[in-house]
């Protein structure tokens, strides 16, 4: 269960980490960022439609982004995924990865409140 509760935190802080690099790129004059009207389009934005020059552009900018992703891969190898279908639902419950995704949620809050200013 650890493994899965630190996973899903890594994910977390490697998606605020995102929106925050996002967030001081694009400044307060963006309107880029009006096409994204509630939360599941921001996340699918920072996970499914992150780009390899925007991760390269973040590695460089904050080095220590790096051991998210790596921190992320080696428990990824030492997991089992079937092993973890009970624990993850439990994980759910968890009051860290709760918080860790509550901080998230307010995080594209704040966005979507500079945003409409």
């Amino acid at each position: 269960m650890k493994t899965s509760t630190e996973l899903q935190e890594l994910f977390f802080l490697q998606l605020s980490a995102r929106l925050a690099h996002l967030v001081l790129l694009s400044g307060a004059e963006a309107t880029d960022w009006n096409k994204y009207t509630n939360t599941l389009q921001v996340h699918e934005r920072l996970q499914y439609f992150w780009t390899g020059d925007e991760e390269a552009e973040l590695l460089r900018r904050d080095p220590s982004y790096a051991l998210i992703p790596t921190r992320i891969s080696a428990l990824q190898a030492i997991a089992d995924p079937d092993g973890l279908e009970e624990p993850f639902r439990m994980a759910k419950r968890d009051p860290e990865l709760i918080a860790a995704a509550w901080e998230f949620d307010r995080r594209v809050r704040e966005l979507d409140r500079e945003l409409s200013i």
